[in-house]
């Protein structure tokens, strides 16, 4: 986030621990309507290792639910952001984007909108067995695509 004076208006910001394999254009859409920003949300059988994202009828991202098991949408990782909405609510130092910085600007009333990716490939490389898998699951989307 020390980046933002070099970011044009709109910020495309990306986990480091999971791979999906679809959205980004539909994340990209965002920005021609009056949003504040949005986050993919991936649909799992079971969200029990990832948590869950909390959403309105119309689509709005209401909050995150931990680890509770059960169908839903997870947090795909990839999310953006108006800069302005980031300079605005982001504090510097050791921060995480689900508990401090989400919370932060659902509170202040941005409006986020979540999209939902009913078939998108996705992984969590967050663990010494999912991150050894990587490379064979990219390779295998790519030749879908």
């Amino acid at each position: 986030m020390n980046c933002l004076d070099l970011c044009r208006d709109w910020v495309l910001v990306v986990n480091g621990d999971g791979l999906v394999m679809d959205g980004i254009d539909e994340m990209l859409e965002l920005r021609d309507r009056p949003l504040d920003g949005g986050v993919l949300g991936v649909e799992v059988p079971d969200t029990a290792r990832y948590g869950s994202l909390k959403v309105s009828r119309n689509g709005r991202l209401e909050g995150f639910v931990e680890k509770v098991p059960g169908h839903g949408l997870i947090n795909g990782g990839l999310y953006l952001f108006r800069r302005d909405l980031l300079r605005q609510h982001f504090q510097s130092g050791k921060c995480s984007i689900e508990t401090d910085v989400f919370p932060r600007l659902i509170q202040a009333g941005a409006r986020l909108h979540v999209v939902a990716r009913l078939d998108a490939p996705f992984i969590d490389i967050g663990t010494p067995e999912t991150v050894s898998q990587a490379e064979e699951f990219v390779t295998r989307h790519l030749l879908l695509q």
